[in-house]
């Protein structure tokens, strides 16, 4: 599979809004996340690590990325997000100088897609993530996300998102999210639009849980802290009151995956690289 994914021009997924020049809007009524997908799912597992509820289906895999070990989610049969198939094999999903590699690839024709859940529970503080894929070039099938989950829990899993998707409307600008599940509460969904730039490909995104209060941030370039020039920041949208959870037994999953399982229009493999994930505790 990394051979057909350097032979083969492939779509990748990041995130980046424009502040200054992006187009901003709120769409809490359209457009779907992952909770709504992940309801009907068996529900997923991690590899017995802390004593979180355990899912149906256990994880034969764990990869080792910046400095924390994540579980493999496989799936011959299609469950959520999606429905899809997941894939655990090191030809679709693997850590190089790169980063994270996360892939939808074709094979036996049908469609495998990718994600990874982070074997700590960590709570409040910063996450960070930094991509290396422009969300403009995702195919409008295609979603790529990072966010908080906690399985065995009720909708709505005290879920945080950054995802970037079109939910299969080629035709719409805007490309990413900012979700505070469940996402058909008015106010809890910030769509964005995400403005390539050719003259550097990396993203950071942070999300910093508080008591009460999250705020979301997407900035280009490399970043380590929450502290980010205004210059960089490409968009950032902060949520307080009751309807922010408090955290427990949540992990950060990574997914990269296909709305209803639609197969990508370019019916070549994606790929999605995470250059880095960074945990800050709160107050640093």
């Amino acid at each position: 599979m990394r051979d057909a994914l350097r032979t083969f021009p492939f779509v990748s997924c990041l995130v980046v809004v424009a502040i200054a020049a992006a187009v901003v809007t709120a769409n809490n009524d359209e457009e779907p996340s992952q909770s709504s997908f992940y309801a009907t799912a068996v529900r997923e597992t991690t590899a017995g690590m802390k004593d979180w509820p355990k899912d149906t289906k256990t994880y034969q895999r764990l990869l080792a990325f910046s400095g924390f070990q994540w579980s493999a989610k496989a799936h011959d049969v299609p469950l959520g997000p999606g429905p899809n198939l997941f894939s655990s094999r090191e030809e679709d999903l693997w850590v190089d100088h790169e980063g994270l590699h996360l892939t939808i690839s074709k094979r036996d024709g049908n469609w495998y897609c990718t994600e990874v859940v982070l074997q700590e529970s960590l709570g409040y503080g910063s996450y960070i993530f930094h991509t290396k894929t422009e969300p403009d070039d995702l195919d409008p099938s295609v979603v790529a996300g990072m966010f908080t989950w906690e399985a065995g829990l009720p909708l709505p899993n005290r879920e945080l998102d950054f995802e970037f998707a079109r939910w299969s409307k080629p035709g719409d600008r805007n490309n990413a999210q900012f979700v505070i599940q469940p996402y058909s509460t008015p106010g809890n969904l910030l769509r964005y639009r995400v403005e390539p730039d050719k003259k550097d490909p990396y993203l950071t995104q942070v999300l910093t849980w508080q008591p009460g209060r999250v705020q979301f941030k997407t900035a280009r370039g490399r970043f380590e802290s929450q502290r980010i020039p205004e210059s960089a920041v490409i968009a950032a949208w902060t949520r307080t009151g009751d309807g922010v959870q408090a955290p427990k037994n949540e992990n950060i999953r990574i997914n990269l995956w296909l709305h209803d399982g639609k197969p990508p229009a370019t019916d070549k493999p994606i790929n999605l690289i995470v250059s880095k994930f960074l945990y800050l505790p709160p107050g640093e």
